[in-house]
């Protein structure tokens, strides 16, 4: 493979993390694995963040990767797409909800994001 054809691979990854949860997800976590029902519960976080729907509750068994993908990449990818918004972390605990917020506000520091984001940053 060149490096031309690296880069062009490298950039389209950036264009669909840009566009799409679950390649953000991927891109942003080397270890992350996506089954059906994260494309499903993505599919459905977009759709809150289109504006399409403006209610979700999520119910899956524990350690389904619901908090991975809805507490932590949706906001961090959320707040990349919409830097003017505000995102409130809840839970139910504070602990939870701090380290939620810890992870994402982690996530928006790291280099990648404004490379995936033309620039967003935490200020």
């Amino acid at each position: 493979m060149n490096l031309r054809s690296d880069q062009l691979k490298k950039l389209y990854a950036l264009k669909l993390s840009r566009e799409k949860l679950i390649p953000f997800a991927m891109l942003t976590c080397r270890n992350y694995r996506a089954n059906w029902h994260h494309r499903l519960l993505a599919e459905k976080l977009m759709e809150l963040e289109q504006g399409d729907n403006y209610r979700l509750m999520v119910l899956m068994p524990p350690r389904h990767g619901k908090s991975e993908l809805a507490s932590i990449r949706f906001p961090a990818w959320f707040l990349g797409r919409n830097p003017d918004y505000r995102v409130i972390a809840t839970s139910y605990s504070a602990r939870l909800a701090e380290n939620f917020g810890r992870k994402v506000r982690d996530l928006v520091a790291d280099p990648k994001f404004p490379l995936i984001f033309d620039g967003v940053s935490l200020s």
